[in-house]
């Protein structure tokens, strides 16, 4: 009897090297590699052997969802900025008239916002002729850095 192994013994063995190597070095999904990177630093080296290809594709998806959050983040707090805004306008702020290059507020007393971090000081006062007053205004406001007066010349 011949004990030589046959070569088909060896082409087996060889198949079944391939298929551990395959199962081994399979290429992750997304979100494993994320949780990976984060969790198990001896994953790197089986993630470094996928290619620069499918690195440059991970860090792009990466970018894009962080993209994403941040965008929605900012968008949700511009709207509830703009809705205080709104509301401020709606309910606290007098009825004015923009009319032929006109301010017209239907105020009987000058209307003084005192400084926010968006507009500064907002002096609005189209009633008054009194220059004293004006220069008064005048200084009151080169006093901050950033400032808007209304005043009808």
């Amino acid at each position: 009897m011949d004990t030589k192994p046959d070569n088909t013994d060896k082409e087996k063995k060889s198949q079944n090297d391939v298929n551990i190597q395959e199962q081994k070095f399979k290429p992750y999904n997304f979100f494993k590699k994320v949780w990976f990177s984060i969790t198990k630093i001896e994953q790197y080296p089986i993630m470094a052997t996928e290619g620069v290809g499918r690195a440059f594709n991970y860090l792009i998806k990466l970018v894009l969802i962080m993209c994403i959050v941040v965008g929605v983040v900012f968008v949700y707090q511009t709207s509830q900025i703009m809705n205080e805004f709104i509301q401020y306008m709606e309910n606290d702020f007098p009825d004015f008239e923009f009319r032929n290059g006109n301010l017209d507020v239907k105020s009987d007393n000058p209307i003084i916002i005192e400084e926010n971090e968006f507009f500064g000081k907002i002096i609005i006062d189209t009633k008054t002729q009194d220059e004293a007053q004006i220069n008064n205004y005048v200084q009151d406001i080169n006093k901050m850095r950033k400032w808007s007066i209304s005043i009808k010349r």
